[in-house]
């Protein structure tokens, strides 16, 4: 008669899973002069695709208010939230981008006085 054996094997090990490092980058966003330094972003991070995570700032701003092409846009207080945060660490509350501040048009309008003959090219 044939004698059948049955193995069985249980393992049981433990494994640390560690947060993920989040970096959160900045893209700044063009505007027309409008005589302040004031700037405004859209953040991005390397988040996990599919994770609840919500990336936000306090403050953004331009170096200077002068029109420019490539200027310099600090960022500062990021923070992220969300469901899965447990699972991140932040790696930066500050970063800089560029964007530009482009020429404000000026649109100019004149109304001409009606005036009496009087010889000359003058008007007011």
């Amino acid at each position: 008669m044939p004698v059948t054996i049955r193995l069985t094997r249980t393992t049981t090990t433990t494994a640390d899973i560690t947060v993920r490092t989040i970096t959160v980058t900045a893209t700044g966003v063009n505007k027309t002069y409008d005589g302040t330094a004031a700037a405004t972003v859209t953040l991005s991070d390397n988040k996990v695709s599919g994770d609840a995570i919500t990336d936000a700032y306090i403050a953004a701003s331009f170096a200077d208010k002068t029109v420019a092409n490539g200027k310099t846009v600090s960022v500062s207080g990021i923070s992220i939230s969300g469901a899965d945060i447990g699972n991140y660490s932040l790696s930066n509350s500050t970063v800089t981008t560029t964007a530009n501040i482009t020429p404000k048009a000026l649109t100019i309008t004149a109304a001409a006085a009606n005036k009496v003959y009087d010889g000359a090219n003058a008007a007011s």
